[in-house]
């Protein structure tokens, strides 16, 4: 039997492994929620925190209706948050999460294949890297590997996972 969990159940139980070193008794934002605002506004391409506060304001109905994000944080909050949290503790959290979501709702995997050409003058179109990087079809990259040659990226990419 399998059982179907929700993203938000996910992101709960991922989070919530983070320890909050907050005094409880004056605490509005949970721990989680403020969590969930900033990995969600990550993915969405947001990369700097007055940035995420604008994005929480702007879809505060989805957020409350998907995530259960009931309040927005303010900045200075996001940074006092990110300043105590564990990096370890948090990374391990996100990478859980998206193994999860992954697992769970992965349709197609894609490989595409990119030559990324020396910025050296003196080097030659020879000493190219070229990178296959693999994605599902949300979007998140599940890797990156570097080839021989440019090639077809599908039997290079192949070569590399498996």
């Amino acid at each position: 039997m399998v059982i179907k969990v929700s993203e938000n159940e996910v992101f709960n139980m991922y989070f919530g492994i983070i320890e909050d070193t907050r005094c409880k008794v004056n605490v509005i934002h949970p721990l989680v929620d403020i969590l969930k605002l900033i990995m969600i506004a990550v993915l969405c391409g947001v990369d700097e925190l007055d940035k995420v506060v604008d994005y929480g304001k702007n879809k505060k109905e989805f957020l409350q209706k998907e995530f259960n994000i009931k309040l927005i944080p303010s900045k200075s909050t996001i940074t006092r948050i990110m300043a105590t949290i564990s990096p370890k503790w948090l990374s391990l959290s996100i990478v859980c999460i998206l193994k999860t979501l992954i697992k769970e709702n992965i349709g197609q995997i894609m490989l595409d294949g990119k030559a990324i050409k020396s910025t050296d003058a003196i080097r030659t179109i020879e000493t190219m890297m070229n990178i296959v990087t693999a994605y599902t079809d949300t979007g998140i990259s599940l890797g990156q590997k570097t080839v021989d040659s440019k090639s077809n990226e599908i039997p290079a990419g192949l070569r590399c996972w498996i």
